[in-house]
């Protein structure tokens, strides 16, 4: 009997490759801290060393794997274009994430779900951006962009059309490990 379900047993390979997803997340919210917060930790240039290891794996993974890379491809390109990369410690990030799947070469990511996940993650900065500046009273509006949820949406509905859950696991435990490293290092 086939289980329904069978598109949700984890391998090994992914079981890494969500391992390097939440360090990832570690490092660019650690980078975050650093740049926006001017949070200190060990010394002043470490941001540079956490920005260039999340964007290590990011090249890593788009190297690796055509899931992961459709939804790091996307999403940095349009924190890119929205001029999200502000400091010099995040364009340093840059480097690697090109640098690495030119040299080891590139998974065969699926463009059209990189485009997707490029437009959505442009659209929702667009949207926080706005939301940063818009009255209370569209709470709707509010929660939608506030917490990104246009890249949950179309990751779930890839995730549902392609049959791999990758696409969302991956986006959900970045999200947590995110959203982790943030509760436990703003409490310092």
């Amino acid at each position: 009997m086939i289980c329904v379900f069978e598109f949700l047993i984890l391998n090994q390979q992914d079981i890494f490759y969500l391992i390097l997803t939440i360090l990832s997340a570690f490092f660019v919210k650690i980078t975050d801290l650093q740049v926006d917060d001017n949070k200190k930790f060990f010394f002043k240039e470490f941001k540079f060393l956490t920005a260039i290891s999340y964007g290590s794996i990011f090249g890593y993974l788009i190297h690796a794997d055509p899931g992961f890379g459709a939804i790091i491809a996307g999403i940095i390109l349009a924190n890119i274009f929205s001029n999200k990369f502000d400091d010099l410690s995040h364009l340093l990030a840059i480097i690697p994430f090109f640098l690495i799947p030119f040299i080891l070469g590139f998974s065969k990511i699926l463009l059209m779900v990189a485009l997707l996940f490029f437009i959505s993650a442009l659209f929702d900065e667009k949207m926080h951006d706005l939301s940063e500046k818009r009255d209370k009273k569209h709470k709707l509006f509010i929660v939608l962009s506030k917490y990104r949820l246009f890249s949950w949406i179309l990751a779930l509905l890839v995730s549902f059309l392609l049959k791999d859950y990758i696409y969302i696991i991956a986006l959900v435990i970045f999200d947590i490990a995110y959203k982790l490293t943030e509760h436990i290092f703003s409490r310092n």
